[in-house]
Formats: structure tokens, C-alpha cells, sequence
């Protein structure tokens, strides 16, 4: 939940005051809830918490459920939205994984919720792509990232093919 990674970011981050980069990957299960406004104060809380920090911070976007309803499945996409946009105007880096994930039930187990071993492959490739980028060149603009979907889109062939 975004609220409970807000109440111990601070306090995680004061454990580990070498770690220079920080990946957080959370929000899906708070779209439960039905609760968007709450759901998007808690968001601008942790965002506020964490610009504090001496750390580059990487929000990793919600992926998007699998037959789980067009309700869940709407609130996740406008959480998506609203992060980027967010993000955005905060100067946080966000990893927008929707894209890689929507309509490929194959990456999933049979739960349908869960992510299977392809899938987690694809996600830990696209937050480490997305960190490497970022980190190797900090003036590499939006547009140099999104080149590298091509990449991405292959190695998610290859993944899923093996």
C-alpha cells in the first residue's frame, strides 16, 4: 500500500544512507479500495517525502490486471496517467510498464494476477533499461528512452518464445 511505503520511506532510506537510487514499485493493490482521490493523496505524500531525499527516486508504474474487470482495469490505466503526469511535473523519474504488459495474459500465471517467470523477466528488464538510460546519461531526453521500446518489444519476443 502507498500509504504504508510513505509512513517508512524515511525511516528505510535513514538504514541505508549510502543507496544513491531508489526503485518503488507500489500502488496496484490501493486501486482495490475504489478510493482515487485517497489513492492520489497518498501518492503526492510519499512524492513529497521522498524529494527530500539525497537519492534519485524511480516510481514504477502499475501494471495492468488481466480479466479482472473493466472497472479495476480503467482505474489502474488512470492511475497510470496520472503518475506519469505527476511524476512529471515533480521531476521524478517514472517507468511506465502498462504498455509492456497490456493484453499479454502470457506473462502472467494462471491467477491472472501474479506474474510469471517471462513476466518478471520483462519487468525487471524495463525498470533496469529505464534505470540504466537515466543514470548513464542524466541529459538523455524522453524521446532517447522511448527509442529503446523496439528493444524492449524484442527482448519480450525472446523471453516469451524461449
Amino acid at each position: 500500500m502507498v500509504s504504508d511505503i510513505s509512513e517508512k520511506i524515511l525511516e528505510i532510506t535513514a538504514e541505508h544512507p549510502t543507496v544513491k537510487s531508489l526503485v518503488i514499485h507500489t500502488g496496484a493493490l490501493d486501486v482495490v479500495k475504489q478510493q482515487s482521490e485517497v489513492l492520489k493523496r497518498d501518492f503526492n505524500d510519499l512524492l513529497n517525502k521522498v524529494r527530500c531525499l539525497n537519492t534519485e527516486v524511480f516510481i514504477s508504474g502499475p501494471l495492468p490486471t488481466v480479466r479482472r474487470g473493466d472497472e479495476r482495469f480503467s482505474r489502474l490505466l488512470m492511475l497510470n496517467r496520472w503518475l506519469k503526469d505527476t511524476c512529471a511535473a515533480q521531476s521524478v523519474n517514472f517507468i511506465d510498464n502498462f504498455k509492456f504488459f497490456w493484453e499479454r495474459r502470457h506473462l502472467f500465471e494462471a491467477d491472472r494476477f501474479c506474474l510469471n517467470k517471462s513476466g518478471v523477466q520483462l519487468l525487471s528488464y524495463n525498470i533496469f533499461d529505464f534505470f540504466a538510460s537515466v543514470t548513464s546519461s542524466p541529459c538523455q531526453g524522453q524521446e532517447a528512452r522511448q527509442s529503446k521500446t523496439t528493444d524492449k518489444t524484442a527482448f519480450w519476443r525472446k523471453t516469451t518464445t524461449a
